[in-house]
């Protein structure tokens, strides 16, 4: 079986953890291509979950977007009966902020940030304020914080770096960028080093040979 999912890395389908991908807007705003559709993430993601998999992984990277494809998205996670894991790996704004905190465990790197506002893109006052109300309810129950924080921290656009979503509970966990896309970095023992130091002598000293001038000026 031969699986063509838009948003699932096809390569890590052979592991016991996938990774889905969203990597731009979330849905299709007004005046702009369709980024994320939330109705076929939200497919693959439970066709994912009948796949026996350990666990699964959802890299975000998103200004956010269209609050329904959010909710599709959302909806999927927390209904997957295999583990959702979700990283933000730069920047999960708006309602693509919401779907970070759907997942299980929720990963921030040290260099990403959070971030949420009131919704927008409306006349309906009354709809902008139920939606409101259900992102503020979807952020402070996964969170553990009370909703009224919550709303506060919407209504003045706030930024969040990653120690400060862990100190409030928005992330789990902090993945620290040092430490990554190490494995394969050469280790120098003691006699590498001793054989490399000989090695930069040499020639330094035959570089010195070639680029020397006989003649000195007094300046």
């Amino acid at each position: 079986l031969i699986l063509k999912m838009r948003y699932v890395i096809e390569s890590s389908l052979s592991t016991d953890t996938p990774i889905m991908l969203i990597n731009t807007h979330i849905g299709q705003p007004p005046g702009e291509e369709m980024g994320v559709d939330g109705a076929v993430f939200q497919s693959e993601l439970l066709h994912l979950d009948n796949m026996g998999f350990k666990a699964i992984k959802v890299y975000i990277n998103s200004p956010g977007g269209v609050v329904s494809d959010g909710y599709n998205i959302v909806s999927a996670i927390l209904k997957s009966e295999t583990p959702v894991d979700t990283y933000n790996v730069g920047m999960c704004a708006s309602i693509a902020g919401a779907i970070f905190m759907a997942g299980r465990k929720r990963v921030m790197a040290d260099y990403a940030n959070l971030m949420m506002h009131p919704p927008g893109n409306s006349d309906d006052k009354k709809a902008l304020g139920a939606t409101k109300e259900s992102i503020v309810t979807m952020l402070s129950s996964k969170a553990g914080i009370p909703s009224a924080e919550v709303d506060y921290l919407m209504d003045r656009t706030t930024w969040l770096n990653a120690a400060e979503c862990y100190e409030k509970g928005f992330c789990t966990d902090i993945e620290v960028s040092s430490a990554s896309n190490r494995k394969r970095m050469p280790v120098l023992n003691s006699t590498d080093a001793k054989t490399w130091k000989k090695s930069w002598k040499a020639a330094n000293e035959i570089l010195n040979s070639i680029f020397k001038t006989e003649k000195t000026f007094n300046m």
